[in-house]
């Protein structure tokens, strides 16, 4: 059966297209074969990964179905390794970082920050966690050119704070951070990382997000962050550059949809 959109997300979808459709050119991406200012038709057809532009469906003529489908967004999204230096304008990286708040929180704590890093800040991070001798071999040295970094970063205590009020104390998890058997500031921050990177799609761009691993303290240090904050990765954002150098993760296969979605048992 065919799920129907709701009466608000058809009135949305219906003026998303219409203030694109009247904008005059679509700026696009290097590696999408066209030039930067194209007609909206030939860019659309081009261009998988349109963004926040209106995409005509090859199964229908409705121009209504073009906006940009929520499937599209998670298929499309890879991990990219190489940026263009190019600045992400303010306002399409407010927006990212705007939906990347909209994250459910456990008990509604919102212990999440977000440390954004760009121009002069973007290299003060890579000083700090890839010495100038590690570079000569790095292998993806484009990523050093991400015009933004954006570091999740999770506040543990203000969990056990929060499940130690009166409507939470029962669980038993406000006792302190090892009461936890998953640890849900993690998980939280995880989601809003994972949106971001969502978002990023939406907007046209790519991202890569990585871990600190030992270089959590520098980083901290660097950045003035909270000694009871912990920060779960950086991700890097920005326009994809044309050539892409994939990792030997990229070239696993994915379980298959019966490996993986255990019905009823597993």
């Amino acid at each position: 059966m065919t799920r129907r959109s709701s009466p608000l997300a058809t009135v949305r979808s219906r003026w998303h297209l219409i203030t694109n459709l009247l904008r005059p050119t679509v700026s696009i991406q290097r590696s999408s074969g066209c030039s930067r200012t194209s007609a909206p038709s030939e860019a659309i057809r081009s261009l998988p990964l349109a963004g926040r532009w209106p995409r005509i469906s090859p199964r229908s003529s409705d121009p209504l179905v073009g906006v940009m489908q929520f499937a599209d967004v998670v298929t499309s999204r890879r991990m990219v390794r190489a940026f263009e230096s190019r600045p992400v304008p303010t306002e399409v990286l407010d927006r990212i970082l705007d939906l990347a708040r909209h994250v459910p929180a456990a008990g509604n704590t919102q212990g999440l920050d977000l440390v954004v890093l760009e121009g002069e800040q973007t290299a003060k991070y890579w000083d700090a966690t890839l010495p100038s001798e590690r570079r000569v071999n790095f292998p993806w040295p484009r990523l050093l050119d991400a015009p933004v970094l954006i570091i999740p970063v999770s506040w543990p205590s203000a969990y056990v704070e929060r499940y130690s009020e009166s409507d939470k104390q029962r669980t038993g998890l406000g006792e302190g951070e090892d009461a936890w058997t998953v640890p849900y500031w993690y998980v939280d921050t995880a989601f809003s990382a994972m949106v971001a990177m969502l978002a990023a799609v939406d907007e046209g761009l790519g991202a890569l997000f990585f871990g600190q691993f030992e270089h959590e303290s520098a980083v901290k240090t660097a950045f003035n962050i909270p000694e009871d904050r912990r920060p779960v990765g950086t991700i890097a954002l920005g326009y994809a550059f044309d050539e892409q150098r994939p990792s030997a993760s990229s070239q696993r296969p994915r379980r298959a949809f019966d490996e993986v979605v255990h019905r009823g048992n597993w």
